[in-house]
């Protein structure tokens, strides 16, 4: 245990932060003597999944009906809400319509078989260039020859 400063030192002009910090202690362990029986390990040393956003701008935007009716307690508004989710999908499956109906072909079919047959046909005759300098055995390199006898 610490020592714990008197309250005439606490009091002392420079001596102002030290007593808030003692005093926030104090409340965090009379906080935890009065609800120790509810408060578990987990909740005291666990993170929050709790965020606070101080402004709630980030909310406009996810409802836009202002009234909300589950399991048939107000059928007059389930009805809205079904209407408004139909409009909803019309509107998108209309906007994936329009995406491809701006989406054509560039080039047709026939013109990009002759233009890949003519791209294979050049990667190929590079690699054949590469086998007929290896020479006729598919070797790296020629041995030399060790006869005295010359060519």
């Amino acid at each position: 245990m610490s020592k714990k400063l008197s309250k005439s030192v606490l009091q002392m002009k420079f001596m102002k932060r030290t007593r808030e910090k003692v005093e926030q202690e104090e409340e965090e362990e009379q906080g935890r003597a009065m609800y120790s029986s509810e408060i578990t390990e987990k909740m005291l040393h666990g993170n929050s999944n709790i965020f606070i956003e101080p402004s709630y701008v980030i909310c406009e935007g996810l409802i836009e009906c202002g009234r909300f009716s589950f399991g048939g307690m107000d059928k007059d508004i389930e009805r809205l809400m079904e209407l408004e989710a139909q409009a909803k999908l019309a509107l998108k499956e209309e906007d994936t319509r329009e995406k491809q109906k701006e989406m054509t072909k560039d080039v047709n079919d026939e013109d990009m078989i002759k233009y890949y047959n003519s791209l294979m046909d050049t990667v190929g005759n590079k690699f054949n260039k590469h086998k007929r300098r290896r020479g006729n055995n598919g070797e790296r390199f020629m041995k030399p020859n060790t006869s005295n006898e010359r060519l």
